[in-house]
């Protein structure tokens, strides 16, 4: 509904709340004074007008005759507050109203948008309507089976889609399937493997201190191992440098960077 319509529509539900009930020369004329229309289009307005709170369940018809119409219990609240706040607080309870597995699919959606960056994201925008402990304990849930991964504090909650959660998202809707332009070839594909297996040998006899665990370890490498199957080389790369150059390796962070050039630098298709 239009501004316009609206205050048209405020004034017939203010009417029929004094009256009980109008028919249509009642509330035609009342409106027509209370408007101030000046000529027929916009008296055509009321009809349009009748037909959205009809749709909108806020009045109802009472007979053919005359065209009687009343309040409806949703008109009578729509009255004390206005039209336009009590739209804007149908469509809350609407969004509040979603099933948890919406919840679910909403947070993975928006995620999946961005996958595959080395980034993670507020979730808020994807639940706008959600307060913090909801939206942690949606998180955790899709944590816990593998779809994402979690950071939270006290005032936000942030997540990254894993590749499990892509592979939920692509058999839910395929057209949004990843189909990268840049994807290695089987050789690279081995090489890239074999490169990993060498990084994570290499990785596991370093003092890497207390932000790591060798387990931590072994599962990022073997999902950057799953990664070179699916992913494009670029994105392949920014996942790289997020997982293992800019994330828990604390101070020894420059000595990771320069293993990983080290270990890739003679790998040209990484370098296209």
């Amino acid at each position: 509904m239009t501004p316009r319509q609206k205050e048209i529509g405020d004034k017939l539900l203010q009417f029929l709340a004094r009256k009980g009930q109008a028919n249509t020369d009642e509330y035609f004329h009342h409106l027509t004074r209370e408007c101030q229309f000046n000529d027929w289009s916009d008296q055509g307005a009321i009809g349009m007008v009748k037909a959205e709170l009809l749709t909108l369940d806020l009045i109802e018809q009472l007979g053919q005759v005359d065209n009687y119409i009343k309040l409806t219990p949703y008109g009578v609240m729509a009255e004390k507050t206005g039209i336009a706040q009590w739209m804007a607080r149908k469509q809350f309870r609407q969004e509040r109203n979603i099933t948890s597995k919406e919840k679910r699919i909403a947070i993975l959606k928006g995620l999946y948008e961005r996958k595959f960056d080395g980034k993670i994201y507020d979730l808020r925008p994807f639940l706008p309507t959600a307060t913090l402990t909801e939206l942690y304990q949606i998180a955790k849930a899709l944590e816990n089976d593998g779809l994402i991964k979690m950071v939270a504090s006290k005032d936000s909650v942030h997540g990254e889609i894993t590749l499990s959660g892509v592979e939920v998202i692509d058999a839910e809707e395929t057209d949004l399937a990843y189909q990268p332009k840049d994807k290695f070839n089987p050789d690279e594909s081995r090489t890239l493997k074999a490169k990993i297996d060498e990084l994570g040998d290499r990785l596991s006899r370093m003092e890497v201190g207390q932000q790591i665990t060798y387990d931590d370890l072994i599962h990022e490498l073997e999902e950057l191992k799953k990664l070179v199957d699916v992913l494009g080389k670029k994105n392949w790369l920014q996942i790289l440098k997020g997982k293992l150059v800019d994330a828990g390796f604390g101070v020894i962070a420059d000595q990771v960077s320069e293993l990983i050039i080290e270990i890739f630098k003679e790998e040209k298709f990484l370098k296209n």
